[in-house]
């Protein structure tokens, strides 16, 4: 799986929120940009460790997690560096239900999406903090707070087998 960001800003599928909407949102979590292109694993899993009040340097979960081979990494180590760090997990295939259910629990949910264009996969990892009726906002790369509706990231999602990562 090759993990890029998205280049090119006049298509990206990371949208600002519409404006005058309410939404359900987990508190304090906190973005953690991506540095580099192939790094959003490592950064969306800082994310959810400062959330729960552990600060980890992403270049640190990079170093463990980050395959040469594949350009990125993949959700299971990221899971297991989550675990080496004495936290308990839980991953899978969901759906938006199970989205919205965590959100209102106080869970951030990590995941992957596509985000390419047209037959071009691009697979990011971002971290899912709120919804509304229109959609969720997620943090994604160098993007905090970005809103996707929910017709487009149920299909991105998707694209990736809506799999998951959830600290518990």
């Amino acid at each position: 799986m090759t993990l890029i960001l998205l280049g090119a800003a006049g298509c990206s599928p990371f949208q600002p929120p519409p404006s005058r909407v309410d939404f359900k949102t987990v508190a304090q979590v906190p973005f953690v940009p991506q540095q580099l292109d192939d790094d959003c694993g490592p950064a969306a899993l800082a994310s959810l460790l400062g959330h729960r009040g552990r600060q980890v340097d992403p270049a640190e979960i990079r170093a463990t997690v980050y395959d040469p081979r594949l350009g990125g990494s993949l959700l299971p180590d990221l899971e297991n560096f989550a675990k080496s760090r004495g936290f308990s997990t839980r991953s899978g295939r969901g759906d938006l239900r199970l989205l919205r259910q965590q959100v209102d629990a106080g869970r951030p949910v990590l995941l992957p999406i596509d985000a390419g264009f047209g037959p071009l996969a691009r697979p990011h990892y971002l971290v899912v903090f709120g919804y509304g009726d229109a959609g969720f906002l997620a943090h994604a790369g160098v993007a905090a707070g970005r809103f996707f509706p929910s017709e487009d990231f149920d299909r991105r999602w998707g694209a990736m087998n809506y799999l998951y990562l959830l600290l518990e």
